[in-house]
This record gives C-alpha cells, structure tokens and sequence, in this order.
C-alpha cells in the first residue's frame, strides 16, 4: 500500500493523470487479528455476521474488536494517503490535497450487502470547490415505493456533484431512476 500511495503522489504531481482509483483490500489475518469466533470461516463471513441483518455476532466483544481493528486499520490507511496528498507544494502555494479532492468509501454499508446508509469521507478542498471540515449527513429513511429499501440521496446523486465540481457537466450518474441530480450543499 505504501507503494501505491507514492505511485499516486508521484502520478498526480506529475500531472499524469488527474483521477485515479486505490483499491485496498482486506489485509491479512494477522494484519487486522481476525480469528474464528463462534464458527466465522473467514473476515468476509464475520463482517456478514456482525452488520446488517439480525447479526448473530454483534454484541460479541471478541468479533465486534476484529471488526473494529479493521476499521482502525483502513483509517490509518487513509490518513496515510492524505498525509501524503499533503506532503507536496505545487506552484499555487496549496498542498496537493488541496487542489485534490479523495474519496472514501467501503464496498457496502452493512454485512447485507446494502447500498443505504454508505459513508463517505471526502478529503481535500478541489482547488477551493469543497467546504471542508466538517460533517454532513444525508439522512434516509425506509420505503415501500422503491427498490433500493430506502428514499434520500442515492450515492449517484454525490457522484453528480463530483462530477459538476471537476469540470464534467452532467445532471445524472449511473442508475437515472435513483439519482435525481447533484448532491447539494458540499461546496
């Protein structure tokens, strides 16, 4: 990982490219200290049994630590990367990070697999274009009248705005019958 984070730095300060995509997988058993607890077969099968629905696992200290451990684990990750985003001064005087713009997100909100209640943490300012520091939540709440379980923002409708704020004019992303347009109120 470290090795990659260099590579995007280097890229990214070279100009090379101006978007880039960082896959993290789930590291090691050793990395993270996942053990079996109370049959889980693997990392994969005690995220399904600690999140999401009638999770048989979560009020299990020993499993719900593991779980926490990883979460730890990938933020320091992150905070890695951002470090060094930040560790380079281009010509404006700001910060890689500040003219860049990181977004992280896992693969799913729950060991469900669902889509609702995602985080997204966004790092960097876009050259000005994203208010920083700060905590925005966008809530959700059930529903019967669509098929994704839930009505808010679609994930979609952040990646519009996204978009918009590079310099992509689009009203829509992905799935048109969920986004319902640029998210509002990052900038």
């Amino acid at each position: 990982m470290d090795a990659a984070m260099r590579l995007a730095q280097l890229a990214l300060s070279c100009d090379l490219t101006r978007v880039l995509t960082f896959y993290a997988a789930v590291p090691p058993d050793n990395v993270i200290n996942y053990r079996s607890v109370q049959g889980t077969t693997d990392f994969h099968d005690m995220i399904h049994k600690t999140n999401g629905v009638a999770p048989t696992l979560a009020n299990d200290p020993t499993a719900m630590g593991i779980v926490t451990g990883y979460h730890k684990y990938m933020a320091a990750q992150f905070a890695k990367l951002i470090g060094v985003l930040d560790s380079v001064i281009e010509s404006n005087g700001a910060t890689l990070l500040d003219n860049s713009l990181v977004v992280w997100c896992g693969q799913l909100a729950g060991g469900d697999h669902s889509l609702d209640h995602i985080p997204y943490v966004l790092a960097g300012g876009l050259g000005g274009a994203v208010k920083t520091g700060r905590y925005v939540r966008y809530p959700r709440k059930p529903s019967n009248t669509n098929d994704s379980g839930s009505d808010g923002p679609a994930h979609n409708d952040l990646f519009t705005a996204l978009a918009n704020m590079m310099g992509v004019p689009t009203s829509k992303f992905g799935n048109a019958t969920v986004c319902k347009g640029a998210l509002e109120g990052l900038s």
